[in-house]
């Protein structure tokens, strides 16, 4: 199975997030556990980093519009068109 490094970076992001967030030693517990788990996860799996020919395809990429039902994050991006076709 192959994930690719921008889904191991999202993952880890939110569970970093998730032990800042903690406020007790038991939601701390749990939070760094769930880190874990997941370097756990990645250790097994092969993972496609984010190389040069990614980067060409994403500039390829970059002129279509994602469609997302989450507008927050991507209307932080300057200049990108998202629409959500659910509304």
């Amino acid at each position: 199975m192959f994930v690719t490094i921008i889904s191991f970076e999202e993952q880890m992001r939110g569970w970093l997030a998730s032990c800042a967030k903690a406020r007790t030693p038991e939601q701390y517990e749990i939070a760094v556990w769930r880190l874990n788990e997941l370097r756990l996860d990645f250790e097994d799996r092969a993972v496609l980093i984010f190389d040069d020919r990614a980067v060409a395809e994403f500039k390829l990429a970059n002129s279509a519009t994602p469609i997302s039902m989450n507008l927050r994050d991507y209307h932080r991006v300057p200049g990108l068109q998202v629409e959500d076709w659910t509304a």
